[in-house]
């Protein structure tokens, strides 16, 4: 059986929230890839999110979409952030190592700089 995975794309002043929602595996990391690749081709993109508050696992698989998101981010200049991280996709993170080199944040409005939300 297929894991779950789902990306809901919402589009504010600030930028773009991927919000992503099930399991980013190695059988659902094409559905991350090309949505993403849509996301960034918008020309005036300066801000992507990726709102992981729903998403409840990542392989090695959905850490190299990350990768290579973030290089792509940096190349081109659009701020990347992550945020509503659960603990055991953060955990990943740190264990790999891949934590200090994307910025997380905790809330939507700390990911677009907004010092006056929670």
């Amino acid at each position: 059986m297929t894991p779950y995975f789902d990306i809901e794309t919402e589009y504010t002043e600030q930028g773009v929230v991927a919000h992503l929602n099930g399991e980013l595996d190695a059988n659902t990391a094409q559905t991350m890839s090309e949505e993403l690749v849509s996301i960034l081709q918008l020309a005036s993109l300066q801000a992507l999110v990726l709102d992981c508050s729903q998403l409840s696992y990542i392989s090695s698989a959905g850490l190299g979409i990350l990768l290579s998101l973030a290089k792509t981010c940096q190349e081109t200049t659009i701020h990347l952030v992550l945020c509503h991280l659960q603990p055991q996709v953060q955990n990943v993170l740190e264990i790999t190592g891949m934590i200090k080199m994307l910025q997380i944040a905790a809330t939507l409005q700390e990911a677009f700089g907004d010092s006056t939300g929670s």
